[in-house]
């Protein structure tokens, strides 16, 4: 509550007047009716008017202050356009007096705000008054709006012409802005498919995705060991899951400490974001339980799961924590069954995808750290000069221990040809290479490439039809093709699924924190100049140009490794095998745009394949790692 003594600036004698201002229950003390009415719907369109009220408490005010002399108190602002809001306020014609009398009286002060003279993007209506202080008048904040969404203005959308620029003549008459242009633009609007509640699934993934992000993770790490003031989310949660891993996690190497740190900061970064990625899914999930009556809310694809396995209880306590409740007593032994599903796997669905581990792969980044790895150890890379013959960390750097470590640890992270095999497993798509050769897999989802290529391909289409205001665009041929894709990745979920990426996920992130650390400006003559969005980027890129290996921009790598995952999160968790509704299929289509659009681009970045085409080709279906290898040989014989 915000108490504020106003003096009114026109009508000095009637006296200073304090308001306290409080917000109703539930509502906050700006309530934009029209806005607010409908969380999901904070969008106002071009021209609106929208209803305003303000509860307000009037001490020591006599009944002489009305309607006319209200409005001087307040001033309506947007700070976005550093604009004053034109008011109108509504009054009771049987009854002017707008403050009653008396002490502490409530009222409601009702308004029409015009946001014609605002520009596009997210608004807040502040609420500014007027306090009186000895010898000068401030202007006080009272309260904001939540935010909101202004399409565009009218100004914006009108033709400049003698109507709306307002005229002059020699005799000095300069007439303002008219309000009624001589005539404004008019176009066609896309028809956008009914709202599915699966939206908020997307949301959820993309939220999940993005907060594994190398910039966050960048932050995090700066926060840790370089005490960097940086705000991060769930602080107290890493600290809870940093304590625990430091208990737990032991390497058997001497002057490994500096290594073992970041590793367990590392898992503890991606661990708690995936906690925490479960995002708000009310309205989505689906109610199951068990025979002892437990009930769980579960994303509908993994509800079908259940329904499958129906008779198998859910399993609540893991068996870390039933010896550690047998050997400590006091904690109370929990009765759970031996034999079950696990309730938190089957809660918290692990937004991870293995594309991710398998598109950085293919920019070298792994390959080049194993290259420094290598130098470090003093082993001469291929070729009569080595390209890393420069390279000599001195001790004094944190780096020289981190690389230490690093290399001692080398028994305990995956190998390339154990990620090669599962690569195959998940999408059919497989690594070259003398450390992959002679590989000999067990099963593999050899459909998975065309059926997403076709995918990709048919949403170009849809892109083009929904671009053309005048057809409907048709989200069946979708529909069926996320079925497809859906039932591949699905027979690919089992085994090491559950485990791989996450660890992979992990492994990665640390070689991109080591190769982004400073250090390695002094060895790598990386290229200045060059806006790589992240700081192992140029590092990376500067490996592949000193061994010979693609030219291809980096970022184009990290590209399909991230709109990758996304794209094939919402694929794997949606419940399309149930789905018979071209909305939903189209919406999906709609709402992943951006990130389809860019794996495509992408795609042909690096592997000079066009999965746009519509000229009657094939969609392509050969292993990305074949068109790669065939762009190197083309790389190597044009020199």
């Amino acid at each position: 509550m915000a108490t504020v003594n106003f003096v009114n600036p026109i009508f000095n004698r009637s006296g200073n007047h304090s308001f306290d201002f409080s917000s109703i229950s539930e509502t906050p003390v700006i309530d934009v009716g029209k806005v607010l009415n409908n969380p999901k719907d904070r969008l106002v369109k071009v021209g609106d008017i929208i209803y305003l009220t303000i509860s307000l408490r009037v001490d020591n005010v006599s009944k002489s202050t009305n309607g006319q002399h209200f409005p001087p108190f307040f001033v309506f602002y947007s700070p976005a356009d550093d604009k004053e809001l034109k008011v109108k306020y509504v009054f009771d014609a049987a009854n002017p007096i707008l403050i009653p009398s008396g002490d502490g009286d409530d009222i409601v002060l009702e308004c029409l705000l015009d946001l014609s003279d605002l520009a596009s993007g997210e608004k807040v209506i502040q609420l500014k008054g007027f306090d009186k202080e000895t010898g000068k008048i401030r202007e006080v904040l009272l309260a904001e709006s939540d935010a909101f969404y202004v399409q565009q203005s009218l100004s914006e959308l009108m033709q400049p012409n003698i109507a709306n620029l307002g005229i002059s003549d020699e005799t000095g008459l300069n007439r303002d802005r008219i309000n009624n242009p001589s005539y404004f633009p008019v176009g066609l609007q896309p028809v956008n498919p009914l709202f599915t509640k699966d939206v908020k699934l997307w949301e959820a993934i993309r939220d999940a995705t993005e907060a594994l992000s190398f910039r966050n993770y960048y932050d995090y790490m700066n926060v840790i060991f370089c005490g960097e003031d940086i705000p991060i989310d769930h602080e107290s949660q890493f600290q809870k899951e940093l304590k625990r891993l430091k208990k737990r996690r032991k390497l058997p190497f001497n002057d490994t400490d500096a290594y073992r740190s970041i590793k367990i900061a590392t898992e503890a970064f991606v661990m708690v974001n995936l906690a925490n990625s479960t995002g708000d899914l009310s309205g989505y999930l689906q109610t199951v339980s068990d025979s002892n009556g437990e009930v769980l809310q579960i994303i509908p694809y993994l509800a079908i799961i259940r329904n499958k396995l129906s008779d198998i209880d859910f399993k609540s306590t893991s068996f870390e924590d039933a010896l550690s409740n047998f050997i400590d007593s006091s904690n109370g032994r929990v009765a759970d069954t031996c034999f079950g599903i696990i309730s938190e796997r089957i809660q918290q669905p692990i937004y991870l995808e293995l594309i991710w581990s398998y598109w950085h792969e293919e920019s070298m980044m792994v390959q080049g750290v194993n290259t420094i790895a290598r130098r470090f150890q003093n082993i001469k890379g291929e070729g009569a000069v080595d390209p890393l013959a420069n390279l000599e960390v001195g001790p004094l750097r944190p780096l020289s221990n981190l690389m230490w470590g690093y290399i001692q640890d080398e028994q305990h992270r995956l190998t390339v040809r154990r990620r090669a095999y599962e690569y195959d497993h998940h999408y059919g798509i497989t690594l070259q290479g003398k450390a992959v050769s002679n590989m000999r897999t067990a099963d593999s989802r050899s459909k998975f490439i065309e059926a997403f290529h076709m995918l990709m391909n048919l949403c170009m289409k849809f892109y083009r039809q929904y671009d053309d205001t005048t057809v409907v665009a048709d989200g069946f041929p979708i529909m069926n093709a996320l079925k497809e894709v859906h039932m591949i990745l699905s027979e690919g979920a089992h085994n090491q699924y559950g485990d791989l990426p996450s660890t992979a996920r992990i492994e990665m992130m640390m070689q991109q924190y080591l190769l982004a650390r400073p250090e390695f400006r002094e060895f790598l003559p990386t290229r200045q100049m060059v806006p790589y969005p992240e700081a192992w980027m140029d590092r990376a890129a500067v490996l592949n140009t000193l061994h010979g290996w693609t030219k291809t921009s980096v970022l184009h790598f990290r590209d399909l490794g991230v709109f990758g995952e996304q794209i094939l999160l919402s694929i794997r968790f949606g419940a399309w095998s149930t789905v018979f509704n071209r909305d939903q299929a189209a919406n999906w289509a709609i709402f992943w745009r951006p990130q389809i659009q860019n794996y495509m681009h992408a795609y042909r970045a690096v592997t000079g394949v066009d999965l746009t085409r519509e000229d009657g080709a094939m969609i392509d279906a050969q292993q990305p790692s074949t068109h790669l290898l065939r762009r190197l040989k083309e790389q190597k014989t044009a020199r």
